[in-house]
């Protein structure tokens, strides 16, 4: 059986399709490995990266928004308001300040300690800037008055709450309970996030 020319040049035109999916597939073979992969690799990683980044993002969000209103929460939950009057000192001859005691420790430490001295006698005048809280927690020190003269304060400050001061480290938690937040959610957010990531070899 013999072919002519138009039959031969038809089969080599329908062979030329089946012959460029061959080089292609060798080609792509050859160079699968070494390119595709490592950019898909590296694409996966780029946004798995950027998936962190937003996941970091709403948790210090979602933080900022809540953390405030829990604080003032357990703080209300942690601390009664109380209000000392009457209390009396006498600076020295040449003293500008005296102390007065109140009568419940502090729910708050000096650095930060949340109450307004008030002169009732012999006038009426705020003295919460020039007032300090003893390390004690039940001394206040008012400093900037005249020497050798009477005076009488009010203080409005907070004590623990009685059920609280009566639980056993429960006021040491509530106290520290913004910093525990804070920590929980970072541990959390980066154990979330490193899960996340999968570095299996290729």
């Amino acid at each position: 059986m013999r072919f002519n020319r138009s039959d031969q040049k038809k089969t080599a035109l329908e062979l030329l399709p089946g012959l460029f999916f061959l080089i292609y597939k060798k080609i792509y073979n050859i160079f699968n490995s070494s390119i595709k992969k490592p950019k898909l690799r590296y694409l996966i990683l780029f946004g798995k990266s950027i998936m962190g980044l937003l996941v970091l993002g709403f948790g210090f969000l979602i933080l900022t928004v809540t953390i405030l209103p829990i604080s003032n929460k357990v703080n209300d939950l942690r601390t009664d308001a109380v209000s000392d009057t009457g209390l009396a000192c006498t600076t020295g001859a040449s003293d500008t300040y005296c102390s007065v005691t109140l009568s419940s420790d502090s729910a708050y430490e000096p650095v930060a300690p949340r109450f307004v001295v008030t002169e009732t006698s012999p006038g009426s005048v705020v003295r919460t800037t020039t007032s300090v809280l003893n390390s004690n927690l039940n001394t206040v020190t008012i400093s900037g008055l005249s020497t050798g003269t009477s005076y009488v304060f009010t203080i409005d400050y907070f004590k623990v709450d009685t059920a609280v001061q009566s639980a056993t480290h429960l006021d040491s938690l509530l106290k520290r309970w913004n910093l525990f937040m804070v920590l929980g959610t970072l541990v959390v957010l980066v154990l979330g996030v490193g899960l996340s990531f999968n570095y299996q070899r290729a």
